[in-house]
């Protein structure tokens, strides 16, 4: 808008040079000094030049865009009026923002998510090892019933040969959750608590419809190591990422 006001304006004194000069020299404005003509010659010279320059240069006026002819390139369907195509093209230019940002957000959650599906595979791989280490136990504790007589140990009877079975037995307590942090679990001596977990276990013989009638007759048979398995399916199924809190070193 500017370049025309300015256009328009060249032309109005170029227009206004021209006729001066040419009046003047053809005598029809007599009271012209000699030497304003010949300046009023000069610039008018000066103005075709100029003119003449700028005009196979190009750069003088530069074309208005046709924004029908945008949005038909584009494959829009063109608006009627060139205010609704204006308002078009703005629209447009702001999905562009509004779609640049988009990227910006879903690389971040790219990244995220990323991050998300390492700590899921570490949470799998804990997960993966806890149940081997209980499964073992369980292996060991059935293994550890077989040496006996009638498949069943009385864990009550001369406990205190038995503090391998009591050790497992918290291992296992410990990965079915019936055992926590700050639990009597220990003996100064770092010996199993045993009457502890004896109570542990007759709680949970309970759970399952099984009580122990007599306390010195604690036994643990298949069946029951078999209601351990079950105890801590449930309990992964509540506490999934659940990690062992016992190390315990002795071994059967």
């Amino acid at each position: 808008m500017e370049k025309q006001t300015l256009f328009w304006l060249f032309i109005g004194i170029f227009a206004v040079t021209a006729i001066i000069t040419l009046l003047g020299i053809t005598g029809v404005i007599k009271n012209i000094k000699e030497r304003y003509l010949n300046t009023l010659f000069t610039a008018l010279i000066l103005e075709v030049v100029a003119a003449v320059v700028l005009l196979f240069q190009g750069n003088f006026i530069t074309p208005a865009a046709n924004l029908s002819d945008i949005i038909k390139e584009a494959g829009y369907e063109v608006p009627e009026t060139p205010e609704s195509q204006e308002k078009f093209i703005l629209e447009k230019l702001t999905l562009v923002a509004d779609y640049e940002d988009l990227e910006t957000e879903v690389e971040t959650l790219k990244t995220t998510l990323s991050a998300k599906e390492k700590e899921l595979e570490k949470v799998k791989g804990a997960a993966t090892k806890y149940d081997r280490n209980f499964y073992a136990n369980i292996i060991k504790l059935d293994d550890a019933i077989v040496t006996y007589i009638g498949r069943s140990i009385n864990i009550a009877f001369q406990p205190e040969q038995k503090e391998a079975v009591y050790r497992l037995l918290v291992k296992i307590f410990g990965d079915i959750g019936k055992v926590r942090d700050g639990d009597a679990v220990y003996n100064s001596d770092k010996t199993v608590n045993k009457d502890f977990v004896q109570d542990i276990y007759k709680e949970f013989r309970a759970s399952y419809g099984r009580p122990v009638a007599d306390d010195a007759q604690v036994h643990i048979t298949p069946f029951d190591v078999s209601q351990m398995v079950r105890a801590y399916l449930e309990h992964r199924k509540i506490q999934p990422n659940y990690q062992v809190r016992f190390n315990i070193q002795e071994d059967l």
